[in-house]
């Protein structure tokens, strides 16, 4: 008996190393394809008004205007008409200039209240007349976003 106790944990110790062995065969390159590490991130957070009133819900979304090697989500949901950027994961934004899309949002807002009809060219960062440029140290206002008809 002590022969076939043997063997079936010889078994178990085979089929938990071919386990392991697949696993490391296909998670493997995943996780050696990681993005790289993030650069630094500067704080990213403003006002977003239409016609002087605040945008109650929606998205920003930043789209570096110099192309980028890896280019990484940076966006923000707006709540209240302010927003705050994160890329990916963490709050703020690489140093840089880009162009800045806002969008609706996909549901409607908690409050209730109907997002405005502001122009589509603000949705498109081929056609969006707004950009900033991230810098180290703003002033409070820099990033606010006044949207027109």
């Amino acid at each position: 008996m002590q022969k076939n106790t043997l063997l079936t944990d010889l078994g178990r110790c085979r089929a938990w190393c071919v386990s392991l062995m697949f696993a490391a065969l296909v998670l493997g390159p995943v996780a050696c394809s990681s993005e790289p590490p993030l650069p630094p991130l500067h704080p990213v957070k403003g006002k977003v008004t239409f016609d002087g009133n605040p945008v109650n819900a929606g998205h920003v979304t930043l789209h570096p205007i110099q192309a980028e090697e890896n280019p990484r989500l940076m966006a923000g949901e707006i709540k209240n008409g302010e927003f705050q950027i994160h890329t990916g994961g963490k709050s703020g934004a690489p140093l840089g200039k880009y162009k800045v899309t806002i969008t609706p949002p996909m549901v409607p807002s908690e409050q209730g209240t109907a997002v405005p009809n502001f122009n589509e060219k603000y949705r498109d960062s081929m056609q969006t007349p707004i950009e900033f440029e991230v810098i180290a140290t703003p002033d409070a206002s820099r990033y606010d976003l006044k949207l027109k008809k």
